[in-house]
């Protein structure tokens, strides 16, 4: 066979399954319904719980400060990073003395200079996010120009806010939602987080904090 009719028979066997693909049906199914307003976050809640988060629920700006106040307290290295912050928020944690980091692209020319300190050394790392996932107690997080999620990787605590309406039930909820959110193209980095980093990948013994945060916080908030 020449490498015409190889090329010619690869083409043609691409094509046909492209052709069927389109008549298959989408593997994505998002679901209608499902439990609303407070029992999603009650969901979410104990998904979260499950996996070793923490879910908090803040109506209004006093009682995120209330809780800001509990999960930062004694720890004075706290950095957030964000445009998916929920409206109002940036003023209260503004009010704790949060660093609000600048964009940093990291890339071949800037590699010798590492990642900041200021992210290295935070006891403290909060973010906004996409989405919260009930089923699964997951938060949607994606990167954007200049700004990654070395935060939420690195930082021991990850503290997620949160709007109530943000929330979805299912996976196949959020496998829609999001590339909606991005017209021209999804990030490059999407992340599904469930709780507290960990790993058992020596001799099996589950280790919590070993890639990633001790803690995750997410605060649910409505006005």
């Amino acid at each position: 066979m020449d490498r015409d009719q190889f090329i010619a028979n690869v083409r043609s066997a691409v094509e046909a399954v492209s052709r069927r693909s389109h008549e298959l049906a989408s593997p994505v199914r998002r679901r209608d319904g499902g439990p609303a307003g407070e029992d999603r976050f009650l969901l979410f809640r104990d998904c979260l719980e499950f996996a070793g988060g923490q879910a908090h629920r803040a109506a209004g700006s006093e009682k995120l400060r209330e809780i800001l106040g509990q999960i930062i307290a004694g720890r004075n290295r706290l950095v957030a990073w964000g445009e998916d912050l929920p409206a109002g928020t940036r003023q209260v944690l503004s009010e704790f003395g949060v660093e609000w980091l600048p964009p940093l692209t990291l890339s071949p020319s800037n590699a010798e200079q590492g990642i900041p300190p200021s992210i290295t050394e935070a006891q403290v790392g909060i973010t906004g996010a996409l989405l919260g996932v009930a089923e699964t107690g997951s938060v949607v997080l994606a990167s954007r120009p200049g700004e990654n999620l070395l935060i939420a990787s690195l930082s021991s605590i990850h503290v997620v806010l949160l709007g109530i309406d943000q929330l979805v039930v299912t996976l196949g909820d959020a496998f829609v939602r999001v590339p909606a959110m991005f017209p021209e193209g999804l990030p490059g980095n999407v992340a599904f987080i469930s709780g507290p980093s960990r790993s058992a990948d020596i001799e099996q013994s589950l280790a919590i904090g070993a890639h990633g945060p001790m803690e995750v916080h997410v605060i649910v908030i409505s006005s």
